[in-house]
């Protein structure tokens, strides 16, 4: 610690110093809010307005960290400039421009904390630690409360059992909280090099993925997967095999498992949840409007599912979402951005820099992309799901800018 404390006081500007210690306080809150915040979820949002700001601020007075222009940021640039545009000409109202805004400033506050030598590392343990405290304790209080069963589907857990306290109010919404916390865990596990430490991250990593598992939302298990898959692979190329091998025991025998005993039911009686009858809901609206779209955050109008007994309000997908708001133009300019961040993020690895946070950043977008597919909406709105899978991974893809590792 001592050395991380010297390298970030040692830093030759105060205005520097501020701006990473204004950067990861917002940070900070901004994955630590969902679990517990003080107040209300609005004042979480002002909050992350205010410091954000502040940070940006803070590092543009600064300069000297500020990240190099690269293809994906002009992009990115173009993308967030068209959905103000948007936003302005189809929407009443100029709500959905000012968040377009605050993304991008969340963006620009990421990329230029993403490049500070040791704090994202710091990040990623206080996150880890946040998700193993609050996952350890819903599960010692539900079983208490005798609200935790471990047969398959009959509780699915979404809470703490504690009102205001780690309480997400669907299985969906919390295990892609703890599939967060879950990723850095595990990148954590197969980069330290202590063997206490490593201890403790698998300690972390046992009670989140324990969490998850029994949120029972298919969407989480995918994204631990999906995660569990890319580090994986960066971390046998480093030779780091020992690391793995218990970790994916682990993992094998829970897909044996399920592939046993509950694909059948997956399959057959869940399949994808009425998603089929939601997107072609979705397509049908989107043709009134198909170049620009409907406009930038404009709601659907309730979906009628399971022959109208029952009713929905999103997209159910990040893709159609954007399609219905943004038209053929912003899907196609969104899926630019996406494939530039890829190529960002992907150039430039080489065995010995599997270790790099950059394929933990890696790691999540992939998931994030595979994840948007059938769930995570809300793609302009306030601070959600969507900034922690998408937003906040490409802010740390710009951070390299035209940098190979």
């Amino acid at each position: 610690m001592s050395d991380v404390t010297a390298r970030f006081f040692g830093a030759p500007s105060m205005l520097g110093r501020a701006a990473a210690l204004f950067s990861f306080i917002t940070l900070l809150a901004f994955f630590m809010g969902p679990f517990y915040w003080p107040a209300s979820n609005s004042a979480w949002a002002g909050f992350l307005r205010i410091s954000t700001l502040v940070s940006v601020t803070l590092y543009i007075l600064y300069k000297s960290n500020m990240p190099k222009r690269s293809g994906a940021s002009v992009l990115l640039i173009i993308f967030l400039a068209y959905m103000i545009l948007n936003s302005i000409f189809l929407e009443e109202g100029m709500q959905s421009a000012r968040r377009i805004i605050f993304i991008g400033f969340f963006i620009l506050m990421v990329a230029n904390f993403w490049r500070e030598p040791n704090l994202p590392i710091w990040l990623m343990a206080t996150v880890t630690l946040i998700g193993a405290i609050f996952a350890g304790f819903s599960l010692i209080n539900l079983y208490r409360l005798g609200e935790l069963s471990f047969t398959y589907r009959t509780e699915a857990i979404f809470s703490s059992g504690l009102s205001g306290v780690a309480d997400f109010g669907n299985t969906i919404v919390a295990a892609m909280h703890y599939a967060i916390c879950f990723s850095a865990a595990l990148w954590l596990l197969f980069n330290s090099r202590s063997g206490y430490i490593v201890v403790l991250w698998a300690a972390c990593l046992f009670m989140i993925g324990t969490y998850t598992v029994m949120t029972f939302a298919r969407t989480g298990w995918v994204a631990c997967l999906a995660v569990f898959i890319i580090l994986s692979v960066f971390a046998l190329r480093s030779r780091n095999w020992r690391r793995v091998v218990p970790v994916l025991i682990t993992v094998s025998v829970l897909l044996v498992w399920l592939s046993l005993t509950n694909l059948d039911y997956e399959l057959s009686v869940r399949g994808v949840t009425y998603r089929d009858e939601i997107w072609i809901t979705v397509l049908e609206r989107f043709q009134s409007h198909p170049i620009f779209g409907h406009g930038a955050g404009k709601a659907l109008e309730p979906i009628s599912i399971n022959n109208g007994t029952r009713y929905v309000r999103t997209a159910h997908s990040t893709y159609m979402e954007v399609l219905y708001q943004f038209g053929v133009t912003g899907l196609i300019m969104f899926f630019a951005v996406i494939l530039a961040i890829l190529n960002v993020l992907i150039k430039g690895h080489s065995r010995h820099q599997a270790a790099s946070v950059k394929v933990w950043a890696l790691a999540v977008f992939i998931s994030g992309c595979v994840v948007m597919t059938v769930e995570l909406n809300g793609f302009i709105d306030a601070p959600n799901l969507l900034w922690v899978w998408f937003w906040f991974p490409v802010g740390m893809a710009l951070s390299y800018g035209g940098q190979q590792c």
